[in-house]
């Protein structure tokens, strides 16, 4: 049996505020003329990283693609992120509204750690992959968070970009420079965005520090309430994680917490979800971790989530992404992909028990994990 807290960890639970680039997706392929757009595009509640970066691979699909990422980019200006966007409107010179960007990545929904580099009279930005993304979702997420910080220097500033280096296919390269305007190197781990450094102290033209000052308050008290929503889908993510045999009810993770079910829920409602939904999202996290962190078949994956048929679980998985497991697996890991070594370990300990061979049709098979109970 492979128990989900023995699953390699890669996919980050940070919840973001996503509503101003659901709107852009949706802007895109609505331009696109695509009428049949998924519903998660239109959620204005915090997701995940990997929530919101499925909503663009569903976009990339409905609209074939490959580079949406960046059009939703291009079109994410201050005004896109509420307080936040105004704060950095506000703010005295670029320096002071890149800080703001470091600091309240979460609320600009940023998917990447962005620190500021200078050497000479040169000045860059770094973007890093912090959450370990497999090279398929770093791909995507690289080619948007450099669009929307592009266009940020560019609004805030008049900045001019002089030098773009990413994580993305080099085929891809005369597309990108086309539409950002910019010369692109692709295939590096990190991300940076080049640009001239004297620019950093001028002053910005719609700085205001009363209006500067009230924002920050404003964007301090959001992120604080996006932290307590955070922390309530945690504790009650990690008990369904740590379930064996199935998944405990809403009664029991109450129970647990030392509250009341209907407190719960309440907690549950204020943080904008619900317990059904969590179940559903853990179910889909542990997909894509098996789908990009394992060898485990199409067939043996929907078994460990609990579908009884694997028709369903194609059909939740391409709800979910917009795409096949077996297109979304191709697209997320590379040729060499190889399952890591504890997992190996639990494959082989799993086929001894069942009396299986290395190589056998049966050697990826493993025990349904849980299945769900009612809530």
């Amino acid at each position: 049996m492979i128990r989900w807290a023995e699953v390699p960890r890669f996919s980050p639970e940070d919840m973001l505020l996503t509503t101003s680039e659901a709107l852009a997706i949706d802007k895109c392929l609505s331009e696109r003329g695509i009428e049949n757009r998924s519903s998660l595009l239109h959620r204005d509640t915090p997701v995940s990283v990997h929530q919101q970066l499925g909503m663009l691979r569903a976009a990339s699909s409905l609209a074939g693609d490959p580079l949406i990422a960046v059009s939703v980019g291009l079109g994410l200006h201050p005004t896109s992120y509420g307080i936040a966007g105004l704060a950095l409107l506000s703010s005295a010179s670029l320096r002071h509204a890149l800080q703001i960007v470091v600091e309240y990545g979460a609320l600009l929904c940023l998917k990447v750690q962005v620190s500021l580099e200078q050497s000479g009279g040169e000045a860059r930005l770094a973007l890093n992959n912090c959450f370990g993304l497999t090279p398929g979702l770093l791909h995507l997420c690289s080619q948007l968070e450099v669009a929307k910080l592009c266009t940020l220097l560019r609004d805030l500033s008049g900045c001019r970009v002089s030098r773009i280096e990413l994580a993305s296919p080099p085929e891809l390269r005369r597309q990108l420079e086309a539409l950002l305007g910019a010369p692109v190197v692709c295939g590096t781990d990190t991300s940076y965005i080049s640009f001239d450094g004297a620019l950093l102290d001028a002053p910005l033209p719609q700085a205001d520090a009363a209006t500067h000052q009230r924002c920050l308050r404003s964007c301090d008290e959001l992120l604080l309430s996006l932290r307590r929503c955070h922390e309530i889908r945690r504790k009650v993510r990690g008990m369904v994680r740590s379930a064996n045999g199935s998944v405990p009810t809403l009664s029991q993770v109450a129970s647990r917490l030392f509250v009341s079910t209907r407190t719960l829920r309440r907690r549950l409602e204020d943080a904008q979800t619900s317990y059904q939904e969590i179940v559903a999202e853990t179910r889909q996290g542990l997909a894509v971790r098996y789908l990009t962190q394992t060898s485990l078949s199409i067939e043996a994956i929907a078994e460990v989530l609990g579908y009884s048929d694997t028709a369903n679980f194609r059909q939740a998985f391409k709800r979910w992404t917009g795409e096949s497991p077996q297109q979304y697996r191709s697209r997320a890991v590379s040729p060499e992909f190889a399952p890591p070594q504890e997992l190996r370990h639990l494959q082989r300990e799993t086929n001894k028990r069942r009396g299986c061979t290395e190589g056998s049709p049966a050697n990826f098979r493993v025990q349904a994990l849980w299945r769900l109970s009612p809530c």
